[in-house]
């Protein structure tokens, strides 16, 4: 029964204000008409004689409303976000209204306009906010560019379940919970004795939720700021100390399983959940940054498991070729696309939903992350690099010796049998001889490099 109440008092409400805005005009001169969804109503009405559109925002009206829960309500000319003069508008606990006009560049929070080309006038006499329901009206000038399409007038509207609680028409608004477009028609024959509601024909989406946003920066910011440099500091440091590959698993887990995974989920759930399309640096750089990551595991699966049929002419002593550089050079720039991807998330992102942004705080963490893995990768370059170099040739020579030795032991032992199926004495001595000619004759470097093949593409 209460709800019943309720939603009379909130119809009765909204027409009463219609029923103000057009009561010192002749219907004649009222055309107009008034769309409603499951969020919000918009009654737009248009009074030639006087050459100014009145317009009334308002929640839907089987949702009661009141003060204490109303956030904010606004509607903006045009059919996206970007570019669209916007008029945001909030009760205040004192009893007043607030009424801003702004515009967005992108997908960024929108900014006041202080002089824009159709200024809008609060209307507070019509407007109200009880414990039932909210209704905010005002009115803008008729224009000429306000004219040519009238009768199909496109609008974006918006709601958010947070109020701004100041009367400052900068004041700092949350991302809204919902949002969509519609179409009005202000030529449209209006009766303020009739029902002028009307269904929608409008597209609406939901905002992501504050627990979707939450999923989404600690996928990313784990993947960008604690696996992906772990797991490039994990090769560089430790082949510095041992030419043993304990170091390989960890490599793959963090950057190909963990990491690869995180960024995955993180980009899925951005597609997904995120409106607006790739129009900022956030996203620019988290579509280019799940790209080269998915090449990047590919990359580094083929350069350390692909085993070529045949020496690679561009390879190292070691054994290292064009996928192995490719790989190291590939990463970096990954690692250094993270950083910057979480960096516009926290710097500007974020402030697109919550309409405050990170405190500095997190920019802190970030800077640190960045610098303590920036400087291990520079010390591991410097210091750890001519060890590894050292470690990786003397473990070549031990090869090396070690092959000689069964080579020359092989030879002998050939050179023995071949004296005793013949009845002549022993001379190890000139076959030791032989056998050094020969190992000099069949280039004993080249060969042992193209034993190893590319072994040390998996070191």
């Amino acid at each position: 029964m209460m709800l019943v109440l309720v939603w009379l008092a909130a119809l009765l409400g909204t027409r009463v204000v219609f029923a103000a805005n057009t009561s010192n005009t002749s219907n004649s001169t009222i055309t107009g008409q008034q769309i409603c969804n499951p969020d919000v109503c918009v009654t737009a009405l248009r009074n030639t004689a006087k050459k100014i559109d009145t317009y009334t925002l308002a929640p839907a009206k089987d949702l009661a409303l009141g003060l204490s829960e109303f956030g904010w309500i606004a509607i903006g000319f045009g059919s996206q976000m970007n570019g669209s003069p916007m008029i945001i508008t909030w009760p205040n606990s004192d009893g007043t209204f607030t009424l801003s006009q702004r515009q967005a560049s992108g997908h960024n929070a929108p900014k006041v306009v202080s002089s824009p080309a159709r200024k809008a006038t609060l209307l507070s006499s019509s407007s109200f906010s009880n414990t039932s329901s909210t209704a905010i009206t005002f009115t803008l000038p008729i224009t000429s560019a306000s004219t040519t399409s009238a009768n199909s007038t496109k609008l974006i509207w918006a709601y958010g379940g947070t109020n701004p609680k100041s009367t400052s028409t900068s004041a700092t608004i949350r991302q809204h919970n919902n949002m969509g477009t519609m179409s009005i028609d202000l030529l449209a024959a209006y009766s303020s004795t009739s029902s002028s509601s009307s269904s929608s024909s409008d597209s609406s989406s939901a905002g992501p939720s504050y627990s979707v946003m939450i999923a989404h920066a600690v996928m990313g910011g784990l993947a960008t700021l604690l696996f992906f440099p772990v797991g490039v500091l994990i090769p560089r440091i430790a082949r510095g100390f041992s030419i043993k590959r304990w170091w390989f698993p960890a490599h793959s887990v963090m950057n190909g399983i963990i990491g690869g995974v995180l960024v995955i989920a993180a980009f899925g759930l951005g597609v997904n959940k995120f409106q607006g399309g790739i129009n900022s640096a956030h996203r620019k750089c988290g579509v280019a940054l799940f790209i080269l990551v998915i090449l990047q595991i590919a990359l580094g699966l083929g350069s350390h498991y692909y085993r070529p049929s045949r020496t690679i002419v561009f390879s190292t002593a070691s054994g290292r070729g064009p996928s192995n550089f490719s790989h190291v050079a590939l990463g970096l720039v990954v690692l250094a696309l993270g950083w910057a991807t979480a960096w516009f998330g926290i710097d500007s992102e974020w402030k697109v939903y919550d309409g405050k942004g990170l405190n500095v705080g997190w920019k802190v963490l970030w800077g640190l992350a960045v610098g303590i893995t920036s400087t291990a990768y520079l010390v591991g370059i410097g210091i750890l690099l001519p060890r590894q170099r050292n470690l990786e040739a003397q473990q070549r020579r031990q090869r090396r010796d070690q092959d000689l030795e069964l080579s020359r032991a092989e030879f002998l032992k050939n050179g023995q049998q071949e004296q005793d199926s013949r009845g002549q004495s022993k001379d190890t001595t000139g076959h030791s001889r032989d056998f050094e000619q020969h190992v000099y004759g069949q280039t004993q470097i080249e060969r042992e490099r193209e034993r190893e093949g590319w072994a040390g593409n998996r070191e």
